[in-house]
Order: structure tokens, then sequence, then C-alpha cells
């Protein structure tokens, strides 16, 4: 079998390339196979440790690819997840995708949670072959600004991105009770992560008395959980917030079905240096809730 090596398959490992185009196959088999010249780039034998290049010619064994025993079920959910996720689509250039993402939908399944986008990735390739990878979460109780890599090559920019807090992360809360400071800087570790780090800055932008304020939040780290329990910290859970209720004895005022946090803004810098910025659209059910408490979003975003 001969494969060439595009750009968005460059600079990844050979034996990492070749797991992930069939199905992870054993690492020990690999060695065996490029000791006896069973896999040769460019016609000659070659070390799997070998950083691929735009270009390279690689020549494997007719490998029997098995596909996984997963039958994924088109069912009505599945569909119709599809489709919300589809029309919340923001921005798709070569590299990614930017989603605002609805509050309910989990990025990823977990014990309780058999849909998620990452059941989507079939569907979010569009005319790509390589499967999209979802490079960062956000709650699934919290909306706004998700992004997927389209290709190898750009999940490994972005994500370094992410890691080196090069991206600027901004939340938009609504929270019971108001901050005691109009700006500060919350630097408390929180309690899933595992005693590393975890930095909130944060601006209180409108207040109704003591009773409630909107805010804006900037993790500079990226902590499971991170905002929520920064804002609990603070005295000052963020409304709807189920989960930090219940670990505070005192009664709040105001409480709402959905999570009122909201991943509102993401600003990159591109590899050619330039800025990139996204903002999601502040969710209807926030809007109605605003409204409600006479709150004018527009005079104050």
């Amino acid at each position: 079998m001969r494969f060439k090596i595009d750009l968005s398959e460059s600079e990844q490992r050979l034996d990492k390339w070749i797991k992930r185009k069939f199905n992870k196959l054993p690492q020990n088999l690999l060695e065996k196979l490029a000791r006896k010249g069973k896999i040769k780039l460019n016609k000659k034998k070659i070390k799997l440790s070998y950083k691929l290049k735009v270009g390279d010619v690689i020549e494997t064994p007719n490998f029997i690819i098995k596909k996984k025993n997963v039958v994924k079920k088109k069912n009505g959910k599945l569909n119709s997840l599809k489709n919300i996720i589809k029309k919340n689509i923001l921005h798709k250039d070569k590299e990614k995708i930017i989603i605002n993402k609805p509050a309910g939908i989990a990025v990823h399944k977990g014990t309780k949670t058999s849909l998620s986008i990452d059941d989507l990735k079939d569907d979010l390739k569009f005319s790509f072959e390589e499967n999209p990878r979802i490079i960062h979460r956000i709650d699934k109780e919290t909306s706004g600004l998700l992004v997927i890599a389209r290709t190898y090559k750009s999940s490994v920019y972005l994500s370094k991105q992410f890691k080196e807090r090069k991206v600027k992360k901004t939340y938009f809360a609504i929270l019971n009770g108001v901050p005691k400071k109009t700006k500060g800087l919350i630097n408390e570790k929180i309690d899933n992560s595992k005693n590393k780090d975890a930095v909130t800055k944060y601006e209180v932008l409108k207040k109704i008395g003591n009773k409630l304020s909107i805010v804006l939040l900037y993790p500079l780290t990226g902590r499971k959980r991170q905002i929520r329990e920064h804002c609990f910290q603070l005295g000052c859970p963020v409304i709807g917030d189920k989960k930090f209720y219940k670990q505070n004895n005192k009664k709040f005022l105001f409480d709402s079905k959905n999570l009122l946090l909201h991943a509102y803004k993401l600003e990159f810098i591109k590899e050619n240096l330039s800025k990139e910025e996204f903002k999601a659209p502040i969710p209807e059910y926030i809007k109605k809730f605003c409204i409600s408490y006479k709150i004018i979003l527009k005079n104050i975003l």
C-alpha cells in the first residue's frame, strides 16, 4: 500500500500516523515490520520516530483494516443533534470549525451521557477526509463557543495555543449576589484540579443592588468547572448552578432551570501572527432573564 503525505498529515511521527490510519496497530508489530524493511519511506528503510514531511511517500504491507464493531444508531435523536449543531456553526475554514454550542448538549460522552458532539465527527468532516478533532471542552450545562480542529496539523497548533494560554477566553455570567470588588483575580485551587493552580480574572459589568450581578470572566487556566467553582468561592454562584447551590447553606434569591453561564468570546493568534476574534450570541433564555429585571444587555456588552 502506498500513501503520499499532504500538509495536514505532516509533522507527526511515522508510527503515530500508521496507528491512526490503521486503527492503532500494536507498536511491537510496527517495530518488527520496520526492522525487516516492510515499512518504507521514499523507497528506503526508515525509523518509526521519523517526523513526516509534505510529499513523503510511505509504503506499508497490505494491512487488513478491521473497523470497530460499533453500530452508530442513526436514530431521531442523533439526526436532531446533527441538525442543531450544523445550524449553530458560526465559522468554518480550512483549519477549524467554531460552534455556538447550546446548553444541555455534551461535548464528550460520560457515564450519564449517551449522545454528544463527539458522535458527530463523521458529519462534521464536510469535504475533508480527516475526522475533525475536539481540542477543548465546555460543560454540558454551559452554552457558547466550542472549537473543533479539522486536521491533525491544525489540532496540534490550536491545542498548543490553548495549552500555552495564548487563546483569550471570555465568559458571560449572571451571579447570585455581587462580588466585593468590581474587578479582581481569583487564584484559588479547586477540588478537581489535583492541586494545580486555577486562575480566573473577572469584572462586574452591572449590579442590581446587592442581589445579582452581571460579570465577564477570563479564565487563565482551564480546569474542569473552574469558573463555576471560582464564582462559588466568591460567595456568588452562577444563577442556575444546582451543583454549587447544594454546597452552600445560604439561601439564594434567584434561580433558573438553565445555567446562566455562556462562553461568549474567543481571541486567537493565527500562524501568520494576525488576530482572530469570535463571539457567540447571548442565548434567548439569558436575554429573557435580563428583560425580566429590566437589564438592557446591548448597553453593557
